[in-house]
């Protein structure tokens, strides 16, 4: 047997239902996200471009086996955007962002 407590909420519950499609600020679920597949990898850089350019390939020639589009996100910081000019002629489809201020690997 199920006591007045049971009750009472099944009957709220059935009136939530039948108010909240027509509640105007009921909270609405949020719409489904697209995700596109693919790969994303990202390497934060501290002044060291002649690092880098010894990375770069061995990565590029890695991601050459991968099934999947990829994109190569390269977060420079503490130099300016002139130390890594050659390398961004050598990777034009990299994305580079640059910032003068050192930054750590969390804020990169």
């Amino acid at each position: 047997m199920r006591g007045p407590s049971w009750w009472l909420l099944r009957g709220a519950l059935a009136l939530a239902d039948r108010i909240a499609p027509v509640w105007p600020n009921s909270p609405r679920p949020p719409p489904a996200t697209c995700w596109n597949r693919g790969l994303s990898v990202l390497i934060p850089d501290r002044d060291s471009p002649q690092l880098l350019s010894s990375c770069l390939p061995a990565l590029y020639r890695a991601l050459a086996g991968v099934n999947e589009d990829f994109e190569v996100i390269i977060s420079c910081s503490g130099a300016s955007a002139d130390r890594y000019a050659a390398l961004k002629r050598d990777y034009p489809k990299a994305r580079w962002l640059h910032s003068r201020r050192p930054l750590g690997y969390a804020r990169a």
